[in-house]
């Protein structure tokens, strides 16, 4: 089982982050139904997608908290 960070989508293609934050590219037409930027991926050992939902709003949530918290730093970042 891998999981696969969608960055964004390219053509005929999605480009995704690694485990080792590889890029892996993955045709559109294998994605997943609602599969867009900055979804979370499983591959499955026989090679089938799925989405991560939880993975995917725990993504979010982050990357929204950091945001706030730099958003509200009143001082020097360094």
């Amino acid at each position: 089982m891998v999981r696969l960070i969608i960055d964004r989508i390219e053509g005929d293609f999605a480009v995704c982050e690694g485990p080792n934050r590889e890029i892996v590219e993955i045709e559109r037409a294998k994605l997943p139904e609602g599969a867009g930027e900055g979804a979370v991926l499983i591959e499955e050992d026989q090679g089938e997608l799925r989405l991560d939902q939880a993975a995917a709003e725990e993504r979010r949530r982050r990357i929204r908290e950091r945001q706030r918290r730099l958003l509200e730093h009143k001082g020097p970042l360094i």
